[in-house]
């Protein structure tokens, strides 16, 4: 995933407002099962996050949605679990690490 964001940042490097359009179902669904098209195999914990705190790194992201979080698909559990992931996620894009 390193080396597809050094790809994205300098395919960007003269712009300077990045808008970031995440959907959450590009995880793996252990990471962030209650959203609507969850499938196995999907970016990790770190992946996720890495693409996050990279582009917060960047200074060139202005903006961000985060999409296809769905709480009312699962039970309680894998709601809190797909909610803290998008929370961390959010976070990472603030200059937040979870290193």
């Amino acid at each position: 995933i390193g080396l597809v964001m050094d790809k994205c940042l300098d395919y960007f490097k003269d712009k300077t407002n990045i808008h970031l359009s995440f959907d959450i179902d590009a995880l793996d669904p252990f990471y962030a099962p209650s959203t609507g098209t969850a499938v196995r195999g999907g970016l990790t914990f770190r992946e996720g996050n890495y693409i996050c705190e990279t582009l917060s790194l960047s200074k060139k992201m202005t903006s961000m949605e985060l999409v296809e979080v769905n709480p009312s698909l699962h039970s309680d559990m894998d709601a809190k679990t797909t909610i803290d992931m998008a929370m961390t996620l959010i976070g990472s894009t603030m200059g937040q690490t979870i290193l």
